[in-house]
């Protein structure tokens, strides 16, 4: 079930900071970059990590990291920034996400920690829907950016359900859930981090 969304108008901030939570997937293998995304440095950051949770701070009462190991002693991160393991033994995003949303009780916003470029304006944008659909997320013309947005708890038992048949890609639980859309406004705000060359590029933007 899809639904689309045009722009939108801009509340404050302050409300969002007030209510919402929000967790950076930094749990992945980075086996294309060839070291460990979450870690690597990025623009005046000891860490992409940082970068991610810093601008994400500004805009959220609570910031979480999801990841497998604790191995953020270097990445130089704000002391009120929460974990939740992942606790899952296989790279999984479906169970992981499934983790993840059993922590909550409200709508979550999540983001993966190698998509630095996300506006705070489009964060907004899927904010506004987050009560009226199971998942928003983020788009780009024909490109779903399917862990990136608000995914309510009720999700979670869906999910686990379809990581016990097998199916782990989100878009399966897209399938069977009430989703809208969100076009991203910038052409470099859907940036990936997967490989040496996208770090390149992205170190020129901004």
């Amino acid at each position: 079930m899809g639904h689309s969304c045009g722009d939108n108008g801009c509340d404050g901030f302050l409300l969002m900071k007030q209510q919402q939570s929000c967790v950076v997937l930094a749990g992945g293998k980075s086996s294309r970059m060839g070291v460990d995304k979450a870690l690597m440095p990025f623009k005046d950051k000891a860490s992409l990590s940082a970068y991610v949770t810093d601008k994400l701070s500004n805009i959220f009462k609570e910031v979480y990291i999801s990841t497998k190991t604790n191995k953020f002693n270097n990445a130089e991160l704000n002391q009120s920034i929460k974990f939740i393991a992942d606790e899952s033994n296989e790279s999984s995003p479906m169970i992981a996400l499934a983790s993840i949303l059993h922590h909550f009780n409200e709508p979550v916003f999540i983001q993966p920690v190698d998509m630095p470029f996300l506006k705070p304006e489009s964060i907004k944008d899927m904010s506004k829907l987050k009560d009226d659909f199971e998942i928003v997320i983020a788009c780009e013309a024909e490109i779903d950016h399917v862990l990136c947005g608000y995914f309510s708890p009720s999700v979670a038992d869906k999910a686990k359900k379809l990581a016990k048949d097998g199916k782990h890609k989100i878009k399966e639980l897209l399938k069977i859930c009430d989703v809208v859309r969100v076009e991203l406004s910038g052409d470099d705000e859907g940036i990936n981090l997967n490989n040496p060359d996208d770090l390149k590029k992205a170190l020129r933007y901004e």
